[in-house]
């Protein structure tokens, strides 16, 4: 990921953007755990995981709502 962004920051002319990705990209290495209510921690893991259950019900909705047309 770390690479892609990089790549991306070489194509940025704008010097606000690249700042904030410069910015993002030391936040990905400091580790500081976030925790849900100090429950369980929310890692890089659990973020895709919860980004792959709303694309799958968005997904599933769109496909209810286009047969209903």
């Amino acid at each position: 990921m770390t690479v892609i962004l990089l790549e991306y920051s070489t194509r940025v002319t704008d010097q606000q953007t690249l700042q904030q990705i410069r910015l993002f990209l030391l936040k990905l290495h400091q580790y500081r755990p976030f925790t849900a209510n100090k429950v369980f921690e929310v890692d890089l893991k659990v973020a895709v995981a919860m980004f792959a259950n709303v694309l799958t019900y968005v997904l599933v909705a769109l496909q209810f709502e286009i047969s209903d047309d």
